[in-house]
């Protein structure tokens, strides 16, 4: 259990790392920097439930709900799903 539960921080760890360097290079405000990251989080929970063209199907949702919802930069959000996924991300 506790291999569980350092694996799991381990991945937070990393998906917080990768979406804190896209933030900066993207020059985000910091008070808008934790939208971006629960984003991060969520695709990293796609990854790890979801594969091929159910996976993007749920990140084309996510990534629309979070535009209409919460007014976050399209832009932002294809490079953390690029910078997380490893390819370019869906429309």
């Amino acid at each position: 259990m506790i291999h569980r539960r350092e694996a799991a921080l381990s991945l937070i760890a990393n998906v917080n790392d990768v979406v804190r360097d896209v933030l900066e290079d993207k020059g985000v405000p910091a008070g808008q920097r934790r939208l971006y990251r629960e984003f991060g989080r969520e695709v990293a929970m796609l990854m790890l439930k979801h594969s091929g063209a159910t996976l993007i199907k749920e990140l084309v949702g996510l990534k629309q709900m979070y535009v209409a919802v919460h007014k976050a930069d399209p832009a932002i959000l294809d490079e953390i799903i690029t910078a997380l996924l490893g390819a370019a991300p869906p429309c």
